[in-house]
């Protein structure tokens, strides 16, 4: 216990839930000597860093080991701030070092997840581009995507709940219902895939890591943007259908029975290539 953050999950009969856990009483960061294994990296290694990794971890140390992932052949790094994210807006002090957080993050993360409100936290030092983004998923995450020169995201999805999620790209990897924004300048890949079906939701715990692991495996296989997504919201969704986070997260017949469920789309909102990228992931799933 005094090594390991437990965390308790509250979970309400609306599937609300809210996380408790030592860290809430500090001090931060609660592992500030370093851990054993930190330099060995294997070919190919992706690194998904949550907002939690800094409650155990100096922020530095964090970044670091990203930086040198990175380096590997085939290397990269997700990051998702998530609940921990109104943290990193506050100030820091002598007992924490949320500051690493926002100022390190675009030069060694190749995809960004958050929700709304998270992508404006980590704009909070950037008034006039977190003003731009505010009404707008595209323009927020056009907005991460290209918010230093030095940046080497790849990948940035803004996830909308109920209404599904937005990713733009910096670089297409695949023309599969591929659309495209001009944001200063620039031309960016844009996909955007609405929620999908559940039958019943019940426990969301869970949801947002099973979307961001979906996410990081079509990206570690080369998949292009909109098939990653496309899995990634089965899976995120999938998990919802149990009740638990732990042996009971998404499983291939549910993700799969999701990616074919039929819905009412919207012209408006989806994208037009969706369909087909639900197809060819449930070919490729097939194979497995």
């Amino acid at each position: 216990v005094d090594t390991t953050l437990t965390c308790y999950v509250l979970v309400d009969d609306k599937s609300e839930h809210r996380f408790c856990s030592r860290y809430d009483f500090g001090p931060w960061p609660l592992l500030p000597d370093p851990v054993e294994g930190d330099d060995k990296h294997t070919s190919g290694f992706g690194l998904c860093v949550n907002g939690f990794s800094f409650d155990e971890l100096e922020g530095e140390r964090v970044w670091k080991f990203a930086r040198d992932v990175r380096e590997t052949p085939d290397g990269f790094v997700l990051f998702d701030p998530g609940p921990r994210c109104k943290r990193f807006a506050l100030p820091a002090g002598e007992d924490n070092d949320e500051q690493h957080v926002l100022g390190s993050w675009p030069s060694c993360v190749d995809i960004l997840c958050v929700t709304r409100e998270e992508g404006l936290q980590l704009l909070r030092e950037r008034p006039s581009a977190r003003a731009v983004a505010s009404d707008d998923p595209l323009a927020l995450a056009a907005t991460l995507l290209l918010c230093e020169e030095d940046a080497v995201l790849q990948w940035v999805v803004v996830k909308l709940g109920d209404r599904g999620a937005v990713l733009v790209e910096r670089n297409s990897r695949g023309d599969a219902g591929s659309g495209y924004l001009v944001y200063n300048g620039v031309d960016v890949g844009v996909h955007v895939s609405p929620a999908v079906q559940v039958p019943e939701v019940v426990d969301t715990v869970g949801c947002g890591d099973s979307f961001a692991a979906a996410l990081a495996l079509g990206y570690r296989r080369g998949w292009a943007a909109d098939r990653a997504l496309a899995l990634a919201a089965a899976v995120g969704g999938a998990t919802a259908t149990r009740r638990g986070a732990g042996r009971n997260v998404a499983d291939m017949k549910t993700v799969c029975t999701l990616l074919t469920e039929p819905r009412d789309y919207d012209a408006e909102e989806s994208d037009p290539g969706e369909l087909g990228a639900k197809v060819w992931v449930l070919n490729e799933l097939s194979r497995q």
